[in-house]
């Protein structure tokens, strides 16, 4: 134990390729005991541990950086560190990166555990309905549209169940390509397996392309189609014309996509001479046409005799054209002496010179400046009127000037009961009256009503800075 603790441990765990109920418990114990975890981009890895409640140490292992990192990170393992390999989705190392930390792993005798898990491909494969007896992955296929195209003729001639993987935006490519090559197939295509909304697709690869390819369709995606069961080649291929006897050699040299040789066994049985209709005798034939019935050939000596050379008309010599043009027949050139003479600088008018400018402005030409002696005198504060004081405002109201307030005792005394009508029978709302006052509950007695808040006390008014007005407040009323 001792020494498998020195020498670390390295566990390959999977992780939900979508739903993230697919998480199972030994992943998530794999990913507690690990020391750290290793994963193709932090962004990723944190979100994958966030959904289990988790937080570890990451380090970031992808195809731009494995080769450099992978040394370093077996060395830290080697202290008897537990390192997770996890994958943005599904089983690591499966088309991700990976396979040089788990070759370093395996060659430093590190102990190496597998955690399996939610996988697109077995959920493709069992959903689909082909044989399941044997099947071929073919993985990702080339970007190269040429490449592509060349390799699925290839897998056209295969007799297994075929699987296609691919990033979301080149589905629309792949389906194209795969429509060209063999529209007539049937295929399935399963979408965003194992999330709640997942699509299923079924149809020959012709349906499947004039179905979509009209779609913004960035889902990520397995495609799988059946085998070839049809197994005369040489017939598909004389079809095509691409195993002609005009071309067998050169491509049996060059390692053409002839399809692999029938077994002797998987071919049909041969048709015996019994079984074929007797064949039909020279007899039953017409009378072949002779060379007597067909009309004579027209002999050289029928047809019309050939132009000689001596019938064409005679050529155009030389001495046929008209004379050129000689130097003598044009007209003389203008000498410079026919030109009229060059203005001379002595013709332009006297340049004006400075002193013919009129004389320049002085300052002792301006209008002599106003003094500040000039302005009207600035009004003083003396002149203003007086401003009102306060001692001219009209005296406020005092509390001594309003009228008494109403009593309780000036208001006229209030109804008893006995002074009311009484009522034989029930009211409408089914309230019986009262027969006699021996019947009647005694009325309930009020002590009186309390005094207002203040009555008869003069309120205490706050007095303003300055002045011998109080200020509002609530104890005042507004005149």
């Amino acid at each position: 134990m001792e020494s498998k603790e020195k020498r670390g441990k390295l566990i390959l765990v999977s992780t939900p390729i979508g739903n993230k109920d697919d998480f199972t418990i030994r992943a998530i114990e794999a990913l507690k005991m690990s020391d750290f975890v290793i994963c193709e981009e932090l962004k990723m890895g944190a979100n994958i541990l966030r959904q289990i409640n988790l937080s570890k140490e990451f380090y970031t292992l992808n195809e731009h950086n494995e080769e450099e990192n992978a040394a370093e990170l077996i060395e830290i393992i080697k202290t008897g560190k537990t390192a997770a390999l996890i994958s943005d989705a599904g089983t690591p190392l499966f088309a991700d990166p990976g396979r040089i930390l788990l070759k370093l792993a395996l060659k430093s005798d590190i102990e190496i555990e597998v955690v399996p898990g939610a996988s697109s491909i077995m959920t493709a494969i069992v959903r689909c309905g082909f044989d399941l007896h044997e099947f071929v992955y073919a993985g990702f296929l080339s970007r190269n549209s040429d490449d592509r195209v060349k390799k699925i003729k290839e897998l056209s001639y295969e007799r297994r169940t075929i699987i296609l993987m691919d990033t979301p935006y080149r589905l629309l490519s792949l389906l194209e390509d795969l429509n060209k090559v063999m529209p007539e197939r049937s295929a399935y295509l399963g979408m965003n397996l194992t999330m709640h909304y997942e699509t299923h697709h079924y149809g020959t690869f012709s349906e499947l392309y004039n179905k979509l390819k009209d779609e913004k369709i960035k889902s990520e995606f397995v495609i799988c189609f059946e085998g070839n069961f049809n197994t005369a080649y040489k017939k598909q291929s004389s079809e095509r014309g691409e195993y002609s006897s005009d071309n067998r050699d050169s491509r049996t040299e060059s390692g053409g996509d002839r399809p692999p040789r029938r077994d002797n066994d998987d071919r049909p049985p041969r048709r015996e001479y019994e079984d074929r209709p007797p064949r039909q005798d020279y007899g039953d034939r017409p009378p072949r046409k002779d060379y007597g019935d067909r009309p004579p050939r027209k002999e050289y000596g029928d047809r019309p005799p050939r132009k000689e050379y001596g019938d064409r008309p005679p050529r155009k010599e030389y001495g046929d054209r008209p004379p050129r043009k000689e130097y003598g027949d044009r007209p003389p050139r203008k000498e410079y002496g026919d030109r009229p003479p060059r203005k001379e600088f002595g013709d332009k008018p006297p340049r004006r010179e400075w002193s013919d400018k009129p004389p320049r402005r002085e300052w002792s030409d301006k209008p002599p400046r106003k003094e500040y002696g000039d302005r009207p005198p600035r009004k003083e504060f003396g002149d203003r009127p007086p401003r009102k004081e306060w001692s001219d405002k009209p005296p406020r109201r005092e509390w001594t000037d309003k009228p008494p307030r109403r009593e309780w005792s000036d208001k006229p005394p209030r109804k008893e009961y006995d002074d009311r009508p009484k009522r034989d029978d029930g009211d409408s709302r089914g309230r019986s009256s009262w027969s006699n006052d021996s019947e009647r509950p005694p009325r309930k007695e009020f002590g009186g009503k309390p005094k207002a808040f203040g009555s008869g006390v003069k309120p205490f008014r706050p007095k303003k800075a300055g002045g011998d007005f109080p200020k509002k407040n609530r104890f005042t009323k507004r005149k």
